[in-house]
């Protein structure tokens, strides 16, 4: 049996790794334009960070991006007034270890952010930024599939695993020129948001059309009344994506994400500031799973040779089903309605989520921050408040269950409560590709060895076997076979269900 001739099968999972995580500084001085009006009371800074592109060159991962920097302020006649400027970033990290990865990301979060006025036209900010970068990397591993030569006794086990076969991730930008009908001008943006809506995925060899929307909501301060005014935008989208090993009939995990949002007024030819320019920079992540059922090998010897078993624990992810729900981020934000006095605007600005598994319930659970504009006795304020959420999903029968949720924000209504406080319900959707993590020992690979010799002579052993021992241990210590000694003594079960003598013919 020298020069065995094995089949087998290659395994494939993708590993999401934080590579590492570094800080990025934001350090600058605003000055406002001749345009807007002086400070008087600074609301509120907010820094939102988006990567712009990561890239993957030799040993080297990259990550390039822009923070706008949004200053909500008051000017000496109370009015709002926004200003904002974008600060571009750069940061690399280099390693060995990601020379073969399958696709790289980064993750920008802000870690502090402190604003003073110099001066009533110039601001001094000072903060940093957390720059989180990831790799996505396949891992093959081999193992031993249940066609094996002749006389080669074997211990099968049905396998099941999700093969990751393409990965890919791809920044795009879009443009768009939004004219405002009946809704009154602008004259000053308070917030802007913007999420993405996948429609349709058609796929054909190595290539993937996705179609979708970009929903974006403004609310602005109007130019003559000064009321609160909102406005939601959907620009339609249709890209390409490259992914190679991707193909038909396969699980597609697809998302949008918008990394950078930039919208200004602008005069229409009335000169009315009733047009919106609007950008973004817009990210999809595609990876492609494809489901395998075969037969492995658990162990494996011969009766006539020596047999060198190769067996390793293997981690395979069998896939659950796709979660696309739903749910409602409800409570209370801990203020009373007759102190926080008259509430112009109130939304979620942030959702930070954890994910977890126990007792066979998936958890998804977190924290909502709202942003809450509100006028108490003649001052315009702002203040933030925190919603802490949680998303069950039950899977009685697994163990250890994993995914990575995709959470959107896609609206906020908020209300007095009937306890005199302030309630907010706020929408939110998740969608996730759910897998559990499983781990058997499989036979990777068979070597042959020496030709057996038997110098006792015997053709039958007699052995005293305890209850729950297995004939196949029993075969494998006597060198002889599973069949042989059930037929041998008339066993039903390859599980002894009490003690006894058997005969081992050899």
């Amino acid at each position: 049996m020298d020069g065995l001739e094995l089949k087998k099968k290659s395994i494939t999972s993708l590993n999401h790794n934080v590579c590492s995580t570094e800080e990025v500084s934001m350090d600058c001085d605003l000055t406002l334009p001749d345009y807007l009006p002086e400070v008087s009371k600074i609301l509120k800074c907010i820094a939102v960070p988006g990567i712009s592109s990561t890239s993957l060159s030799g040993s080297r991962i990259t990550a390039e991006g822009s923070t706008t920097i949004r200053i909500l302020y008051l000017s000496e006649k109370n009015e709002i007034c926004t200003y904002e400027q974008g600060l571009p970033f750069s940061k690399y990290i280099e390693s060995m270890d990601y020379t073969d990865a399958a696709a790289v990301d980064c993750e920008a979060k802000v870690g502090y952010i402190n604003c003073r006025a110099v001066s009533q036209r110039r601001l001094d900010i000072h903060g940093a930024l957390s720059l989180r970068f990831l790799m996505f990397k396949n891992m093959e591993t081999e193992i031993v599939l249940n066609t094996l030569p002749s006389g080669i006794e074997k211990r099968e086990c049905s396998v099941k695993n999700c093969n990751c076969v393409a990965n890919a991730i791809r920044y795009f930008s879009i443009n768009h020129i939004e004219t405002l009908k009946e809704e009154p001008c602008v004259r000053s943006i308070v917030r802007s948001e913007a999420y993405g809506l996948v429609n349709e995925v058609k796929v054909i060899k190595d290539k993937s059309l996705i179609k979708g929307d970009i929903i974006i909501w403004i609310s602005y301060v109007s130019g003559d009344s000064c009321s609160f005014e909102h406005h939601s935008i959907k620009v339609p989208i249709s890209q390409i994506v490259d992914a190679v090993g991707l193909d038909e009939n396969e699980i597609l995990d697809t998302t949008l994400t918008v990394m950078q949002l930039n919208i200004f007024p602008k005069a229409d030819v009335n000169g009315d500031y009733k047009l919106l320019d609007v950008s973004a920079k817009v990210k999809i992540e595609l990876h492609a799973y494809m489901e395998e059922s075969f037969t492995g090998i658990t162990d494996a010897y011969s009766t006539k040779q020596v047999l060198n078993t190769d067996i390793s624990n293997i981690a395979l992810n069998e896939y659950k089903n796709k979660i696309m729900d739903t749910f409602l981020v409800e409570g209370e934000l801990g203020i009373a309605a007759r102190e926080c006095g008259d509430i112009k605007e109130i939304w979620a600005s942030d959702i930070i989520n954890n994910t977890s598994f126990k007792d066979g319930v998936l958890i998804v659970d977190g924290t909502v921050t709202y942003a809450i504009i509100t006028v108490i006795d003649g001052d315009l304020n702002y203040f933030e408040r925190n919603v802490d959420f949680e998303f069950r999903q039950e899977y009685p029968d697994s163990n250890d269950i994993y995914c990575i949720p995709h959470l959107q924000i896609l609206g906020t209504n908020s209300f007095p409560s009937s306890t005199g406080g302030y309630t907010v319900k706020t929408e939110v959707s998740i969608e996730a590709h759910v897998f559990e993590r499983v781990t058997k020992s499989l036979v990777n690979n068979i070597t042959s060895g020496d030709i057996k010799h038997f110098d006792d002579g015997a053709a039958i052993v007699l052995y005293f076997a305890n209850c729950g021992e297995n004939v196949w241990d029993i075969a494998r210590r006597y060198n002889s076979t599973v069949g042989a000694i059930i037929a041998e003594n008339n066993l039903e079960d390859e599980v002894l269900k009490d003690n006894r003598m058997l005969l081992i013919p050899r």
